[in-house]
Parts: structure tokens; C-alpha cells; sequence
């Protein structure tokens, strides 16, 4: 949250005040004097009005980190609960006549951390589905520096920023260009998604659900094709040199990795 009058910067949000988007009145203390919050949705929709109402009665600002789900490209069209939830966010921000940012990333460079980490670190062997389903990963550092500037700076109300990386690159390529920045021999072992979920169910792990979110009841529509790269990360920034990516030619590839990557 950003206090109304930059030039005090003493005022609760400066302290550090807590509230749970789930108890829409504990944010009342941390909301007195601000004039601009920055908004993660991270907690089931019912109490998403009462938020937005108390978020228009104290600030005149939203910065919101949505998805980017108004992207007409058959990935980003795929069903998806957290789409809809931050539809309706999205919704009742502009019903409350707030002004608002919309930064809607794209797939998140650190992904690949809980993906293909411990893969790459064990064997180099990355088991793994629709290995040609291409992505234009954005680093988190980017989409931080967007919403620090969306936030203290004046001329972003009604912006509505669909951010990604510099390049479209299959999985196996990201998989292979972490391999060369880390010095390790990498290698996608195909899967297909029934035998992808079954080792994922029989290892206790959660990543069943990156399934739809690469490929899913669209693969046939995004399987082999170029990801969706936008400029927006560069003029919202108003940066001259390009975003932080994976590839060989993108700038600080290596820095740009996730730690337990490097």
C-alpha cells in the first residue's frame, strides 16, 4: 500500500499493518491514509466484495496482478478457475469506479524452480508433457517492477498491461537453455498426460495441474505453436533494453534464473 501523500511516509502502511483478505474488516487499520494498494487475490472468492468495498472506501487506486485471460491466444483461452476468479476481481474493481492497473502476467519464468528443478539437479532427465507447447516465460522481477512503478508513479489509471518474456520458446528449449546456463546435461523425456498425472499422483505431488495449463482440452490449438510476446513490459517500465528472459541472447539470462536453478 502507498500512503496518499508520498511525502509521509510514517503512516500505517509504512508500520507494516496485517489483514487477511478472508476477513475483509482487518484491513480497515491498513487501509487509513492510503492512496494506491497493490492487490494479490490469494483467498476464495466470497470475500472478494466485501474487499473491493472497503478498498474503494479508503483509496482511490488498485493495482491488481490478474491474469491474462482476456488474451485472445487459445493458451491463454483455455478453462481455468483462477481466470474466472480474477474476471470477477476484475469486475467488482470496476463497479466500485476505482482507478485501476491491470498487470496480467504470463507464465512465470519461476515455474520452471518447481517444475524442473529437482530433475535437473538429480539426473538431468525432465519427465514431462507437451514438451513443444511454447510459452514466452516473464521473470517475476519484471512483473515486480511494473507494479512498484503502476503504484508511485501518475499516468498508469487504466492501464491494462499483458506482460511476458522477450522470446517464445517450446518447454524443451527452456529446459535446454537451463541446462547450458547451469553447466548440466538436460533432456525431456516425452509424456503423455495420463502418464504424466499417474506419476505425479503416485509421488504425492501437486503438479497434475500444470497438465491444463500447458496443453490441456486446447493442445491441439497451442501444441507447437509460438507463444503470444508482448512489448508491454518494456513501455510500462519505459525501459531501452530488453526484459529479463532465458534465452542465449536475452540480457542477464543466467541472473534471470530462479536460485535453486543456478
Amino acid at each position: 500500500m502507498v500512503p496518499a501523500a508520498l511525502g509521509d511516509l510514517t503512516g500505517p502502511a509504512d508500520r507494516g499493518q496485517r489483514g487477511a483478505l478472508t476477513a475483509p474488516d482487518s484491513l480497515d487499520a491498513g487501509l487509513r491514509g492510503v492512496g494506491a494498494v497493490f492487490l494479490v487475490w490469494t483467498a476464495p472468492p466470497a470475500s472478494a466484495p466485501a474487499v473491493v468495498e472497503r478498498l474503494a472506501a479508503s483509496a482511490r487506486r488498485v493495482v491488481f496482478l490478474s491474469s491474462a485471460h482476456q488474451t485472445p491466444r487459445p493458451f491463454f483461452q483455455q478453462p481455468n478457475p483462477m481466470a474466472v476468479l480474477h474476471a470477477e476481481v476484475e469486475r467488482l474493481i470496476a463497479a466500485a469506479r476505482l482507478e485501476s492497473t491491470i498487470i496480467r502476467p504470463g507464465m512465470f519464468a519461476s515455474n520452471a524452480a518447481f517444475w524442473w528443478a529437482s530433475a535437473i539437479r538429480a539426473d538431468g532427465v525432465v519427465r514431462w508433457p507437451y514438451g513443444a507447447a511454447e510459452t514466452a516465460p516473464v521473470d517475476d522481477r519484471d512483473v515486480a517492477a511494473v507494479a512498484a512503478r503502476s503504484l508511485y508513479e501518475d499516468g498508469h489509471a487504466g492501464g491494462d498491461y499483458v506482460l511476458t518474456g522477450p522470446e517464445s520458446l517450446s518447454q524443451a528449449e527452456q529446459v535446454s537453455i537451463i541446462g547450458d546456463v547451469v553447466g548440466r546435461r538436460t533432456t525431456v523425456e516425452e509424456l503423455s498426460p495420463d502418464e504424466f498425472r499417474h506419476e505425479t499422483e503416485v509421488a504425492g505431488a501437486v503438479r497434475a495441474a500444470v497438465v491444463p495449463s500447458v496443453g490441456g482440452r486446447s493442445r491441439h490449438r497451442v501444441h507447437g505453436r509460438s507463444a503470444a510476446v508482448s512489448l508491454n513490459l518494456a513501455s510500462a517500465r519505459h525501459r531501452k533494453s530488453p526484459p529479463r528472459g532465458p534465452g542465449p541472447g536475452a540480457r542477464g539470462a543466467g541472473d534471470s534464473l530462479p536460485p535453486v536453478l543456478r
